[in-house]
């Protein structure tokens, strides 16, 4: 399994970028970042795939620390496939990866 990051939402999901668009399988998104939340962020990463490569969707997870019946209805309403609350290990993360998969 391959891992990139992007420091902030608009990184991670600008039009035109080439380094989110490798067309990663899931994708990790920080509820709290600079510039942009995490779930304007999964907004954006579905609007920009539907764009250009709507036959691709990746699973797509909120972390934060604050995994409220609000929060994970904003997050689900967004795009998101599920929240991860903080502090997120690697097996979670794997766990995540593997089930439920399309």
């Amino acid at each position: 399994m391959d891992a990139g990051e992007a420091e902030r939402g608009p990184v991670g999901a600008p039009p035109g970028s080439g380094s989110l668009w490798e067309l990663p399988d899931g994708v990790l998104v920080d509820g709290h970042m600079p510039v942009m939340g995490g779930v304007e962020a999964i907004r954006a990463i579905v609007s920009l795939g539907e764009a250009r490569a709507p036959w691709w969707r990746p699973r797509l997870w909120l972390v934060t620390g604050e995994a409220t019946p609000r929060v994970e209805s904003e997050a689900s309403r967004a795009g998101a496939d599920g929240v991860l609350c903080k502090p997120v290990t690697g097996a979670l993360v794997v766990s995540s990866l593997l089930s439920e998969t399309a």
